[in-house]
């Protein structure tokens, strides 16, 4: 049986997708794009004609909200012009999806209101939209449900496999830098802000090569986590060089450990039920302060944050309570392991790390592909001031290694989708799986959490 999948398409993830998709038996392949490439259909001439032929009384047929609160570009844009490019892409997508019978709906892992557009198109249809980004595993591919990061089962896992990875990311000082630099200096944040800058400058013109009027790629690098202003430069001095003394006095109190997190990304603006997080500094200042009302807590900023996060964070952060910054060159699974926080509270990889050491954890996100194999608490933080009390039911995570890494690897896929040159036939098996029509998207959801 021939089966038909809708694949969106950035152009940066052009070649991954087709190495992918391309060549995976009985699979007929629909690419969307929103740039003009031989053999895909470029999105961007219809969604300009869908947003002239716009309705002013049509009532959207979605969340409409959520879509723009959730989105880093429609929720900092003109407000009638978020609603005008969210109804006008809806109602073009639906138009696409409907033409066919797709089993599966891919893209990258949801982060913006293209892509969860086509979630939302999927679970209306009862099909599973598929989401892929880089996996905390090295040499694998992680693979999520829907918006909310949810873990989808994709294969079985051989306990070789399981050896390996954990040999590999156990150890104290493993570090999964997704392909970033491990540098950060003043003469690196202000080449970052020049090539920054640079690019808006190219991309302003960009829009009469493209024929794209409102330039959104323009619109949107004001909105990502780049380094945009030399006054946002990262001091030392802005963490306690003496964090480790601090920890070893803290004796009065009981420690918590918060990784920061990478913002604006998919894990704060979609895996997070509590939209307050989007404000994600204002919403940790909140948290910390509570915190801090008992605990010390350990403060580590993601060192890819550098220079992005307004450096006036830290000397706010600074003043909440009994806070440790540490520096952010500090490997988080050394700090784990030879400091043994009572608890870890966060939302990300973090989470897994502290899982494996047997730290109780509390995250924000409670369908991450890690925290319901790991049994990790799912805290919402609507009442901050009850977060203290609810922390004190923590308990240590009741999970096996060997299993929880399985848990885990069985939500990715067994290549690096951004690094791979060539697949095997082992490699197409895996894809064709999901993108087959044997169950429907709530069975898939049901069966997501590898019990």
């Amino acid at each position: 049986m021939t089966l038909r999948t809708l694949v969106y398409v950035r152009q940066y993830l052009k070649k991954p997708y087709l190495l992918m998709f391309g060549a995976v038996p009985g699979l007929r392949v629909d690419y969307l794009t929103d740039f003009p490439t031989a053999g895909m259909t470029d999105i961007r001439s219809a969604f300009y004609r869908a947003l002239k032929t716009r309705r002013k009384d049509r009532l959207a047929l979605f969340p409409i909200e959520d879509v723009i609160l959730r989105c880093r570009l429609l929720r900092n844009i003109d407000r009638t012009l978020a609603v005008d490019m969210a109804t006008a892409m809806h109602k073009l997508l639906d138009d696409i999806v409907s033409a066919h019978r797709y089993t599966c709906i891919a893209g990258p892992m949801v982060d913006d209101y293209v892509s969860h557009l086509l979630c939302i198109l999927a679970e209306k249809r009862d099909i599973p939209y598929v989401g892929f980004c880089e996996s905390y595993f090295p040499g694998h591919t992680q693979v999520t449900l829907y918006s909310r990061g949810e873990p989808l089962a994709v294969r079985t896992v051989p306990d070789e496999e399981v050896d390996s990875v954990a040999a590999r990311i156990t150890v104290h000082n493993f570090r999964q830098d997704y392909s970033q630099l491990r540098t950060y200096s003043l003469g690196t944040h202000i080449g970052r802000v020049l090539r920054y800058h640079a690019k808006r400058s190219a991309f302003a013109f960009m829009r009469f090569y493209r024929n794209d009027p409102l330039n959104v790629h323009f619109m949107s690098q004001r909105f990502l986590g780049q380094h945009k202003s030399l006054a946002n430069y990262a001091r030392p001095t802005n963490f306690h060089a003496d964090w480790e003394d601090r920890l070893r006095n803290a004796h009065h109190r009981p420690l918590v450990y918060l990784p920061l997190s990478f913002a604006p990304e998919a894990s704060i603006d979609y895996w997070v039920p509590n939209v307050r997080f989007i404000d994600y500094d204002r919403m940790t200042l909140d948290v910390v302060a509570a915190l801090s009302a008992r605990y010390t807590v350990i403060v580590k900023e993601h060192f890819h944050m550098l220079g992005i996060r307004d450096r006036r964070f830290y000397a706010k952060l600074a003043c909440v309570g009994d806070v440790i910054l540490v520096p952010p060159a500090v490997n988080s699974n050394y700090l784990v392991t030879s400091y043994r926080p009572k608890m870890l509270v966060g939302g990300g990889s973090p989470g897994l790390e502290g899982s494996l050491r047997g730290i109780p954890v509390a995250t924000f996100c409670p369908a991450s592909y890690w925290s319901s194999a790991s049994g990790a608490k799912f805290v919402a933080c609507h009442d901050l001031a009850n977060l203290p009390k609810e922390l004190d039911e923590l308990r240590p995570p009741q999970v096996e290694q060997h299993g929880f890494l399985r848990r885990c690897l069985q939500t990715m896929l067994t290549f690096d989708y951004l690094r791979s040159s060539s697949l095997s036939e082992h490699h197409y098996t895996e894809v064709r799986a999901f993108v087959s029509p044997a169950e429907s998207a709530a069975e898939v959801r049901r069966s997501a959490l590898v019990q």
